[in-house]
Formats: structure tokens, C-alpha cells, sequence
């Protein structure tokens, strides 16, 4: 679970902190520049994500390629990020100059984006790493479903810690915000996709599953 405990965190915990401090971009220039640096946080949080599941998984498949999994993960997660960010952005860029008045959608609607948008972001680390796991797991399309799961709940707790605190907010209180969001998302990915992995795993060798909190 290390791996999307610091991975998670990290990316949340830069995008928290960038809307907070910074506030929402307006010019392209500003545009570009936060979808670079989140492009960064994701290729950031794609290598650690990868490198401490490939640990593992090293040690439960004996041909698996972790240097091919570290770079699937760390692709998965850049692109992760910039379609995550392409409609916030578009449509920030067309709402005018900085001062104009803009409705915001409501609890509902965001939350039921988060939902969906952890649904997609999480099928699509799945689906890249499926493109290495499926040669060593006959059930390893599975895995997909897996992390939709696992992103879909993480996220909430990323929108929590995004949307509580306000202008008035102590910053102390909004860097702690943005850490704890991040790390439990990380912990709730980490424990739905380690254990459904055990599982898939255990049954294609035929074995019992036994969860291990430190799979990845």
C-alpha cells in the first residue's frame, strides 16, 4: 500500500495546495503552467505507485518485467492527469477574465464527477498495467475493475480535503488538509487493489488468498 499512500498523497497534496495558494488559473500561460506541473506530480506518483507494487509482484511472478510495470505505471498516471485536468481547464478558459462571475456546480454534481472520474482514472491505471500483469495472470483484465473500484472511493477523500477549507481557512490547517486527503486515498486505493490483486492472484495459482498489508 506504500506506493499509493505516497504516490496519491503526493499529486493530491500538490494539486490542494496549488488551488488554495495559487487559486484557479485564468491565462492560457497559467493554464499550461499548472497542467505541466500536475503532468509532473502524475509521473511522480506513477513511478513510486510502480516501483513498490513491482517489489512484489517480483517476488509472486518470477518472469514479471518490473522495469516495464514502473514505466506503464508512470505513463498511466501523466495521462491520468491530463484528462482529468483537459475539461476543468476548457472550461475555465472560456468562463473570461479573472473577477468575471462563474456558477459553480453543486455538491451533487461534483461529488457524482469525483465518482465517475475515479471510475475512468482507475480503469485506466488498470488497463496499463494489464498490458504487463495479463501475460502472468489469466484473470489479470480483472484488475481493471480493481482499481476503478479503488479510485472511484480514494478520490472522495481528495475532493473532501479540496473542498472544505475557504479563503478564511489558516494555511496550517489547509497543508494539513491536503496531506491527510492524500495519504487516505492512497490507503483506500492501496487496501481495495492489494487485496483484490491477492485474490486474482491466489486463484489463478489455485491457493488460498491471504492479504498482506504491505503488498504495495
Amino acid at each position: 500500500m506504500w506506493g499509493e499512500f505516497l504516490g496519491i498523497g503526493f499529486a493530491a497534496s500538490v494539486a490542494v495546495l496549488h488551488n488554495n495558494w495559487i487559486g484557479e488559473p485564468r491565462s492560457l500561460g497559467e493554464h499550461l503552467l499548472l497542467i505541466i506541473w500536475m503532468l509532473f506530480a502524475g509521473a511522480v506518483e506513477g513511478s513510486l505507485l510502480g516501483w513498490f507494487q513491482s517489489r512484489v509482484l517480483r517476488r509472486h511472478l518470477p518472469q514479471f518485467r518490473a522495469g516495464t510495470w514502473i514505466r506503464l505505471t508512470m505513463l498511466a498516471g501523466i495521462t491520468a492527469w491530463l484528462i482529468g485536468m483537459l475539461p476543468s481547464t476548457l472550461v475555465s478558459m472560456q468562463q473570461g477574465p479573472a473577477g468575471a462571475p462563474s456558477s459553480q456546480p453543486s455538491f451533487l454534481v461534483m461529488a457524482a464527477m469525483v465518482i465517475g472520474g475515479g471510475l475512468l482514472l482507475g480503469g485506466m491505471f488498470g488497463a496499463f498495467q494489464g498490458v504487463e500483469l495479463s501475460k502472468h495472470i489469466s484473470k489479470g483484465s480483472r484488475w481493471v475493475w480493481a482499481n476503478a473500484i479503488g479510485w472511484s472511493l480514494g478520490l472522495g477523500w481528495i475532493f473532501a480535503g479540496a473542498t472544505w477549507p475557504n479563503e478564511s481557512t489558516p494555511w496550517y490547517w489547509i497543508v494539513s488538509s491536503a496531506i491527510l486527503g492524500g495519504l487516505l486515498a492512497g490507503l483506500t486505493v492501496g487496501l481495495v487493489t492489494g487485496r483484490f490483486l491477492l485474490r486474482i492472484m491466489a486463484e489463478d495459482s489455485g491457493k488460498k488468498p491471504s492479504f498482506s498489508p504491505n503488498l504495495s
